[in-house]
């Protein structure tokens, strides 16, 4: 979230797409690997 975060500030709009879409990425497999360890952790309870 840090990086989005500071974001605004940066002047270069393309960086700032270029790395807007790489940290919603980053963001999208960590909420799918956050998902599969709760999962992996209910199953063994």
């Amino acid at each position: 979230f840090n990086v989005l975060i500071n974001l605004p500030g940066v002047k270069d709009e393309e960086f700032k797409m270029k790395i807007r879409k790489e940290a919603e990425n980053i963001l999208k497999q960590s909420v799918e690997l956050a998902d599969k360890i709760e999962k992996s952790v209910l199953e063994k309870l």
